[in-house]
């Protein structure tokens, strides 16, 4: 789980000190002019095997955190339980090409996408 927010042009997305272990990662910095999408929606099933893990956790059915490798997107970042909803980016020029994160209350991953769409319609 992470907080979100963007401070000159820089997206933060700050992980919670367990997710930092679980997903061998800091937070993520990302640069506005490298997210070309932003949505939210329910976390994606997390599988048995595919997508493949490079490095981090998953616990199939529970818990994804992590760089794993994915047929359709590439190199992408997770960090999310089963069953909830995640802010989902889509990127450019960045390792990882999708980030899927869930966000930690009271702020919702609705409005972290709209956060982030205000954000980049104002660039």
């Amino acid at each position: 789980m992470a907080t979100a927010s963007i401070t000159g042009g820089i997206l933060s997305l700050e992980l919670r000190p367990w997710d930092v272990v679980m997903a061998v990662h800091g937070s993520l910095n990302i640069p506005l002019e490298h997210i070309t999408g932003a949505t939210s929606g329910p976390a994606p099933p997390i599988p048995w095997f595919i997508p493949f893990k490079l490095i981090g956790a998953s616990i199939p059915g529970v818990k994804a955190a992590g760089t794993f490798y994915s047929p359709d997107h590439g190199i992408v970042f997770y960090d999310y339980g089963a069953g909830r909803d995640c802010l989902i980016l889509e990127l450019q020029h960045e390792t990882y090409k999708q980030v899927v994160i869930e966000i930690d209350p009271p702020q919702t991953a609705a409005a972290a996408a709209a956060q982030v769409t205000e954000a980049l319609a104002k660039r």
